[in-house]
């Protein structure tokens, strides 16, 4: 029983993603991750009004993603992480010139 309790959490991913800095954001914005034992990982920037404007799978377990936003608008965005296909967060991005 207790091989098959190690195995059960095991299976449950660690998560840790920096918030964006800096953010405000002029040109790139970066971030540092850890995702250990997902199956699969997704970040996704969208616009105020829902959308999407900005996707990539995540593929190395611990990283830096760094994107360029200087093409984009001024304004308010969101990005969201999604872990083996559910929402782990969504949080505030601000693009300044």
């Amino acid at each position: 029983r207790d091989s098959n309790m190690a195995a059960v959490n095991d299976n449950i991913p660690v998560v840790e993603f920096s918030n964006a800095y800096p953010n405000p954001v002029s040109s790139f914005v970066n971030f540092s991750y850890n995702i250990a034992g997902a199956g699969s990982a997704e970040f996704i920037i969208t616009d105020i009004l829902g959308s999407e404007i900005y996707r990539v799978e995540l593929q190395n377990e611990n990283n830096k993603l760094s994107i360029d936003l200087s093409t984009y608008n001024v304004g308010v965005y969101f990005y969201s992480l999604f872990v083996d296909g559910r929402q782990h967060f969504t949080r505030k991005l601000i693009i300044r010139r």
